[in-house]
């Protein structure tokens, strides 16, 4: 194939204290000076990870949603192929193993002196690339240049109106008002910090998206689009492509989000204060329930795990833990009350239509290290999916094919046919979510059960 170069591959995201993703790329370091700019994204908001090939060769693997990849070339006409990965879809029988399908193949030019930007957008059903092609050129230190797509699905064939305005800016007149698969641009603005804003096409009193106040770098030459947030609570937020890197700019008014969950066997009812404060934040949540997702500020807080009606000297759980914004989080009260603690999970609530996301929690002090089984209803447990899972752990979001399934819970090493808990039928669904938390019977021991949070798992 062509000798493609990196420049730089990560998922930035600005603003929101999340961890850079660096997606694995070809191996030379050394850029190629005055060569083309290409720059590939995936905004499809509910496509699974993909593969990035150019010209049959993997140039990225495992890409998740709103990750970006730019690369180096000599000037050329090359083939794009991006696959998804979709489990079920591959040689391996098993439900887990997954399988990569194309879902984009194009050819794509890269004219000498030019950056193509590239979007993987639309759902996955009709995923669709939207190529900008630009010449490379020096913006003036005191400028930023900007071109601005519209690659949000969910608001297609709606139009939507894009303001960029000084920070206490009324809302006048929009730089464009586009349709989703479109773009405008470039146009170049004096560096200064400004506020985007983007509604729906004459309604400018419904915000989808709000930057707050945005400082602009002179000499920079962005592509900027509005995609799906799958955040909570705000719909849209913004990729920014440098020609270098991605990165994610969240809106201005996302908050994070926790849910608790009552797992501890014998603990009693409980409150929970946060920064000592009264009320509780929650108040008499019982073993073995969970509450609704509560919006947080973004920030630090101590949080106070106490017995119902009792004050913060009464706590069994004591923790300091940061709330970042847009980040969905769950915080679980788990152990027995000699031993309890919390736990600290990050959610992550994208629903993506070829697949059935399930995360297991295993928050049964008294069963030991567990064997957890899924297998197709009906068929014999061969082999465990997850092998000696220590309390407290967790899975992650696994993706599995969507069908029916047993899933058993067996003390590691032990006999698939004498469970500790289940065979439980379930039913997982293409887009679904599924949270299973493994615990101990009230009081502490079993029989052990398990809570399901999430989408019903029947």
């Amino acid at each position: 194939m062509r000798h493609f170069m990196t420049i730089f591959s990560a998922l930035l995201l600005a603003a929101c204290g999340s961890s850079s993703i660096n997606l694995p790329v070809t191996d030379d370091p050394d850029p190629v000076q005055g060569a083309e700019i290409l720059e590939i994204i995936h905004a499809s908001p509910d496509a699974p990870d993909v593969n990035v090939l150019i010209d049959g060769e993997p140039v990225a693997e495992g890409a998740p949603y709103k990750a970006g990849l730019a690369l180096q070339a000599p000037a050329a006409e090359i083939n794009l192929s991006i696959e998804g990965l979709v489990p079920g879809a591959g040689d391996d029988a098993s439900p887990l193993a997954p399988g990569a399908v194309t879902v984009i193949e194009a050819p794509l030019a890269t004219p000498s002196g030019t950056r193509v930007t590239v979007f993987a957008a639309n759902n996955v059903a009709d995923i669709e690339p939207i190529v900008i092609t630009a010449p490379i050129e020096d913006v003036p230190a005191d400028s930023v240049r900007l071109r601005v797509v519209h690659a949000a699905p969910i608001f297609d064939p709606e139009m939507v109106s894009v303001f960029l305005t000084a920070p206490d800016g009324e809302l006048d007149a929009p730089a464009e008002t586009f349709a989703f698969g479109s773009y405008f641009g470039p146009i170049d603005v004096p560096e200064d910090d400004y506020r985007i804003r983007i509604t729906p096409a004459g309604d400018p009193d419904t915000l989808l998206f709000d930057s707050g106040t945005l400082p602009l770098q002179g000499g920079s030459d962005l592509v900027v689009a509005a995609v799906v947030s799958a955040l909570p609570g705000v719909p849209l937020s913004l990729l920014i492509a440098d020609g270098e890197s991605v990165g994610e700019l969240i809106d201005a008014r996302a908050q994070a989000t926790a849910r608790v969950v009552h797992a501890a066997a014998d603990a009693p009812n409980v409150d929970v204060l946060l920064d000592d404060a009264l009320p509780p934040a929650i108040e008499n949540l019982a073993f073995p329930e969970f509450t609704e997702r509560l919006p947080l500020d973004a920030g630090d807080y101590n949080v106070k795990v106490v017995p119902t009606g009792s004050g913060p000297e009464a706590a069994v759980i004591d923790a300091d833990a940061t709330f970042v914004a847009g980040v969905e989080y769950s915080v679980y009260a788990i152990g027995l009350l000699e031993d309890i603690g919390g736990l600290l999970l990050v959610d992550d609530n994208r629903r993506v239509n070829t697949e059935a996301r399930l995360r297991i929690v295993h928050a049964a002090p008294s069963a030991g290290d567990v064997d957890v089984y899924l297998e197709v209803a009906g068929e014999t447990l061969a082999a465990p999916a997850l092998a000696e899972v220590p309390f407290g752990a967790e899975s992650g979001y696994l993706s599995v094919a969507p069908g029916s399934y047993d899933i058993a819970i067996v003390p590691a090493g032990g006999d698939p046919l004498a469970p500790a808990i289940g065979p439980l039928p379930v039913a997982l669904q293409a887009g679904g979510i599924y949270t299973v938390v493994a615990r101990d019977a009230a009081g502490g021991g079993g029989p052990f059960d398990v809570i399901s949070l999430d989408d019903d798992l029947n």
